[in-house]
């Protein structure tokens, strides 16, 4: 009996490392632009969630008959209910001014946080509010707050010395203050799942299409009929699949992966507090993730790791294998990102015409080896390829004859 799983967590491993990531290189390049923080915070809705808010909508407009119409960042609503404008500047606003006791907020600051003022102005009114209603279905009946990010860390304490001695209506986040808050949450939710034992495969291979679900890797014990699986079905889909007994879990990807072209496949399995999980990245310039959980007691793991077919022979795989790195624990995220951009690196811009070929047959990796290349695989490496074409060829071939005219 197998249970198909398509639930998505609403804060998801990759959506929130994702984030991270990106948030860093803004931060490092220091654009000038507002908008590109703002296209971030768009891409990137969990950070808004790590920062307590449910709901939010980007780029609210405060009609006024009188002045310019006002338009805000994004306007949330927090777990608790309430509503508050966020209002984006970039890191490279400087907080304060002056040194020691004539420490004060920066002119740049203080424009800004009177632009948050603004915003506070027009929702005091009644006639403001209930056009805002009408417009956009946001009931705002309680006064609402204001949160500013913008700048650096070096000036926050400063800063917020200064805001006592001169208190406004803005509460205010630096850029460092976001990214703490999401590299706490990355590592309060999924940091468990770090250097755990368990197996980490990440692969770059091109797949071909076939009108059979192909296995590519299968791990775990055959004789207790426990394993891991990554499938792809006929429509070019990843299926991760967790095998206990006659029974089987899995979670099939929304999109499909690209066909006849180099992809990046990071595969990440252990038993975590009685929990079986599968963990897998797909794609290139857009990820995806799957997830497979399942309350479990033994291991899923063994000394073997089957790459291109299951146990039994079945489902075979048609792909060139391009490289293939296999580890005995679950990475850190600092070390799982430097393989990622090693791999990511060498799809996009590498040369990926040569490689291993599997024809419907598979190769098991002994544990021995979970550490290299495919160089490393001994007399259990597959023939090596270096024609595109050939290497296509030889996985479709659906017969000895066909590969013996190929070779």
């Amino acid at each position: 009996m197998e249970k198909d799983l398509n639930k998505r967590a609403i804060v998801s491993r990759a959506s929130i490392e994702t984030a991270v990531v990106a948030l860093r290189h803004l931060i490092d390049t220091e654009p000038k632009e507002e908008s590109k923080f703002q296209s971030f915070l768009e891409s990137h809705p969990v950070v808004l969630r790590v920062l307590g808010f449910q709901e939010f909508w980007p780029h609210p407009i405060l009609k006024s008959d009188s002045e310019d119409d006002l338009i805000p960042d994004f306007i949330g609503r927090t777990v608790h209910g309430f509503y508050e404008i966020i209002e984006l500047k970039t890191p490279s606003v400087k907080l304060v001014s002056g040194n020691g006791r004539r420490t004060r907020l920066s002119q740049e600051l203080s424009k800004h946080l009177t632009q948050c003022d603004d915003y506070i102005k027009w929702f005091a009114r009644a006639e403001n509010r209930a056009w805002f209603s009408n417009n956009y279905e946001i009931d705002i009946s309680n006064e609402i707050a204001t949160l500013l990010i913008a700048g650096r860390n070096i000036d926050r304490d400063r800063a917020r010395a200064a805001l006592i001695e001169n208190p406004r209506k803005s509460r205010i986040l630096t850029y460092d203050d976001v990214l703490s808050a999401l590299e706490f949450n990355r590592k309060d939710l999924f940091g468990k799942y770090e250097n755990a034992e368990g197996i980490m495969i990440m692969m770059s291979l091109t797949v071909f299409r076939s009108e059979e679900t192909q296995t590519l890797v299968t791990t775990g014990s055959y004789e207790r009929g426990i394993y891991v699986s990554v499938e792809i079905d006929k429509s070019m889909r990843v299926r991760a699949r967790i095998t206990f007994g006659s029974s089987s879990i899995s979670v099939l990807s929304k999109s499909p992966i690209a066909e006849e072209q180099p992809i990046s496949l990071l595969i990440s399995a252990s038993v975590i507090d009685g929990k079986a999980f599968l963990h897998v990245y797909h794609g290139v310039e857009e990820q995806e993730e799957i997830d497979v959980y399942t309350d479990f007691e033994g291991n899923v793991l063994s000394d073997i790791c089957v790459v291109g077919g299951d146990f039994d022979g079945a489902k075979p795989s048609a792909f060139v294998l391009h490289e293939i790195v296999i580890t005995k624990s679950i990475c850190d995220f600092e070390s799982r990102l430097g393989m990622n951009s090693y791999f990511f690196d060498k799809v996009i811009n590498g040369n990926q015409t040569n490689g291993a070929a599997f024809w419907r047959e598979a190769y098991m990796v002994y544990r021995a080896n979970y550490h290299g290349a495919i160089q490393d695989f001994d007399e259990h490496k597959p023939r090596l390829v270096v024609d595109r074409e050939k290497s296509k060829k030889i996985a479709l071939a659906r017969s000895f004859e066909e590969l013996q005219d190929v070779s």
